[in-house]
């Protein structure tokens, strides 16, 4: 049997999905195909209701995962909990959605558990899909006093974000000014939104700002490899580290749900991951 298997979002030309699914394929002994689809809004409604018969599994990202949500027949805790879907299947006819993005960062989190447990105060910049899925592994991972939430528009997206957090997690909104002002504050940074992608270059937050000497900053995007916003908290000290161990991460996640067999994390850590640092 050869599993059919896509990414569905916008600007993913540079997505590496495919080259980790053939990866996959090879090492584990399954035969399939990994397809990119790169469609606007108007037209991702139309091929996703498709996914229900003619795919075996599909990932879902940016600026897709909350309309994927809307469209699933049944949602996970985690898909429920985060209010966005990346990973679709199907089951008896019926789209069913995950979130893996949640497994993913909390793993890419347990890589650097040294720092990341000394945490006490977080900020997570952006309020879409991969941001809420970030949140909610730092909530199950970590115990920070706080947890800060960077938005344009915070008044608008407090309701949706405090959802995502267990008690006792209340989030902490800021604008972007307020962000900047506070960022040499926090020993955790991460950058959840476009801004910094090939496509949509430039700085999430307005420069200049200060991180914090020995924070740990990740920025969800992998193309480019590091972005300028990596760059800047590489200049004031902190550890930084891009998407990539989170994009496999996840992406094992979503193999396991769509073929039943495991996905070898741990070889492709050691293995794959150094040849896409340095492709």
């Amino acid at each position: 049997m050869a599993f059919r298997f896509g990414l569905i979002g916008e600007h993913i030309s540079s997505s590496l999905s495919p080259v980790l699914f053939s990866w996959a394929f090879q090492n584990t002994g399954l035969s399939g195909s990994y397809t990119l689809y790169d469609f606007p809004r108007r037209l991702a409604r139309s091929f996703l209701l498709q996914a229900r018969i003619s795919w075996d599994g599909m990932n879902v990202t940016a600026p897709h995962k909350d309309l994927a949500f809307s469209l699933c027949d049944e949602l996970t805790d985690s898909a429920l909990s985060v209010q966005a879907v990346n990973t679709l299947v199907r089951k008896q006819g019926k789209l069913v959605g995950h979130n893996t993005d949640v497994a993913g960062f909390r793993y890419a989190l347990e890589q650097k558990l040294e720092i990341a447990s000394r945490a006490e105060r977080v900020l997570i910049i952006g309020t879409g899909g991969a941001a809420r899925a970030t949140m909610l592994a730092v909530a199950q991972l970590l115990t920070p006093t706080e947890i800060a939430i960077a938005s344009r528009r915070p008044a608008d997206a407090a309701d949706r974000v405090s959802s995502v957090l267990p008690a006792p997690y209340a989030p902490v909104m800021l604008t972007h000014t307020k962000a900047r002002k506070r960022l040499h504050e926090f020993d955790i940074v991460v950058q959840a939104t476009p801004v910094g992608h090939l496509s949509s270059p430039g700085f999430p937050l307005d420069p200049p700002f200060a991180f914090k000497p020995g924070a740990l900053v990740y920025d969800l995007i992998y193309s480019p490899r590091k972005t300028l916003f990596l760059e800047s908290a590489q200049s004031f000290g902190a550890v930084t580290e891009n998407g990539l161990v989170m994009l496999l991460a996840q992406a094992a996640e979503s193999f396991q749900i769509w073929t039943g067999k495991p996905f070898p994390l741990e070889h492709a850590v050691r293995e794959l991951l150094p040849e896409l640092r340095n492709s």
